[in-house]
């Protein structure tokens, strides 16, 4: 009987072994078939290449965590610049580029996490990618983060983009020559670079990675018991010290957003008051993607995982997208937030070489048009 059990279990664990060793997804995309961005889609090369998740990665907070934290960064030291902005706050950018790189080559602006910066994996391993295909990649710091000092009250959000704008054309202007210019948010980033697609024009493409779709809905599966243990605490962590690190926030305001324990408590403290909004759920609400779709002036790609811990593939709004021009959603069954991790070590991310074909073929077909 207990020979039999054994049997059983190792023939159950040798099959589970097998299954995740052969997982490999080609790419799922949701698009208007009459839109502006379908020309783009249809010569991607990495749609036919299929995505083999690293096989012990076994589900989306496994790879999340991998992803997020232990997959670690490179130990190449970028160059840093500071850029100040009309109110009198600055932050530091950091360029990732070769004394051979040339003065022509590409540009991409990168958008880091909630919290994040040069130093967290998905950020300094895209902009490190980019790097060795002959680009020039700048970490787009939002206030408060990256070691950036603080010395105005406002923070960062995913409403305004006006910061953004400013990196853009800072960059632009330090290399007037650069011949294409790109955007990609992750996270928290892809909020504010899908805003900044309906509001500018002066980069060529626009890729987001893990966006949340719905913000509250999101933050509702945030509260859920395993992502509150998982993720929260170092996400309030990142809230709560950017926070505490700005002065020129006092009072009650300072006491609520200094020891907010979820995200929702913080937007609800400090987020919110500052645009000018009532309530955290009026802020979510301006950050909702779905009405932005149509408004999106330039090729759009968003790239989210089915098991994303952090969102749900429930949210995705099919037939908005299925009705709008520049926007393409791309989507696998498995990869976790901000992670995509292939090969056995988990030390590669199939988003890197994703995003390098996505831009170059937005290139390739705006010069054949």
């Amino acid at each position: 009987m207990i020979k039999e059990i054994f049997l059983s279990f190792a023939f159950l664990v040798i099959a589970f072994v097998l299954y995740r060793l052969t997982r490999s997804y080609k790419p799922k995309v949701i698009l208007n078939p009459e839109g502006k961005i379908q020309p783009i889609i249809a010569q991607m090369k990495m749609l036919e290449k299929s995505f083999k998740p690293t096989p012990w990665l076994v589900n989306g907070h496994i790879h999340t965590m991998w992803g997020m934290k232990f997959r670690g960064r490179s130990k190449i030291q970028p160059r840093r610049e500071t850029v100040n902005f009309s109110d009198g706050g600055e932050v530091y950018i950091d360029w990732f580029e070769n004394e051979s790189t040339p003065e022509t080559a590409p540009i991409l602006f990168i958008v880091h996490t909630l919290g994040g910066g040069t130093r967290e994996p998905c950020t300094n391993w895209m902009a490190v990618k980019a790097m060795k295909h002959g680009w020039r990649a700048v970490v787009a710091t939002c206030r408060g983060c990256n070691g950036s000092r603080i010395t105005t009250k406002r923070l960062y959000d995913g409403v305004r983009t006006d910061d953004l704008h400013t990196i853009i054309q800072f960059a632009s202007n330090e290399f007037p020559k650069s011949e294409h210019k790109y955007l990609m948010g992750y996270s928290l980033g892809s909020m504010i670079s899908v805003q900044y697609s309906t509001e500018f024009k002066d980069v060529e493409a626009v890729m987001c990675v893990s966006h949340p779709i719905e913000t509250e809905k999101a933050l509702e599966i945030l509260e859920r018991p395993m992502q509150k243990k998982l993720y929260m605490p170092a996400i309030m962590h990142a809230l709560n010290h950017v926070a505490e690190k700005d002065k020129f926030i006092v009072g009650e305001q300072r006491e609520k957003a200094t020891h907010a324990k979820t995200i929702k408590e913080f937007d609800e403290a400090l987020t919110s008051k500052e645009l000018g909004l009532n309530t955290a759920h009026e802020y979510y609400e301006k950050i909702r993607i779905e009405p932005k779709l149509a408004h999106v002036q330039i090729p759009l790609l968003i790239f989210n995982a089915d098991d994303d811990p952090f969102t749900s593939k429930d949210f995705v709004p099919v037939e908005e997208l299925k009705k709008s021009q520049y926007v393409a959603y791309v989507h696998t069954p498995e990869g976790g937030h901000v992670s995509f991790n292939e090969n056995m070590d988990g030390k590669n991310s199939y988003i890197e070489t994703f995003a390098i074909n996505f831009f170059e073929t937005v290139s390739k077909v705006n010069v054949q048009h």
